[in-house]
C-alpha cells in the first residue's frame, strides 16, 4: 500500500477532501505506515488502560 498522494490544495473540492482523508487514513492504519510513523507507545497505552 502506497501513501495517498497530496491533492491540490488550492482547488480541491469538499468530495476530494473527504476521499483523500479516507485514503490517508486506511494508509495510517496499514503496515505500510509503521516504518514512518513508529509503533504505538504500548506502555503509555498499558497506564492509560490501568487507570
Amino acid at each position: 500500500m502506497e501513501r495517498p498522494a497530496q491533492p491540490d490544495w488550492s482547488s480541491v473540492t469538499a468530495e476530494g477532501l473527504a476521499a483523500y482523508r479516507v485514503a490517508e487514513n486506511h494508509w495510517r492504519a496499514s503496515d505500510a505506515a509503521r516504518p514512518l510513523l513508529g509503533h504505538p507507545e504500548l506502555e503509555f497505552l498499558r497506564a492509560a488502560l490501568a487507570e
